[in-house]
C-alpha cells in the first residue's frame, strides 16, 4: 500500500474523529452559553457559524498535521 495514500486515510479519519468530539463538546456546552437555546430556541446564527468554522479549521489542521509529519 502506498504510504501517501495511507497518510491521507489516517488524516481524514482523524479529522472526522476530531469533528465528532468537537460537535459533542459544543452540543453539551451550548445550552450553558446561550440560555435561550436551553429553553428550546434555535441556535443563535453567530454561534452556529463559529462552531462550523472551528470544525473545519480543526479538520484542516488535523489533515495538514498528519501529512506534514508522515514519512
Amino acid at each position: 500500500m502506498n504510504t501517501s495514500f495511507l497518510a491521507v486515510v489516517v488524516a481524514v479519519i482523524g479529522a472526522f474523529v476530531i469533528s465528532a468530539v468537537w460537535y459533542a463538546a459544543w452540543g453539551r456546552s451550548l445550552p450553558r452559553l446561550h440560555p435561550a437555546y436551553a429553553e428550546g430556541a434555535a441556535r443563535p446564527p453567530a454561534a452556529l457559524a463559529a462552531i462550523h468554522l472551528g470544525d473545519w479549521l480543526l479538520k484542516l489542521l488535523a489533515i495538514c498535521s498528519v501529512l506534514s509529519v508522515w514519512p
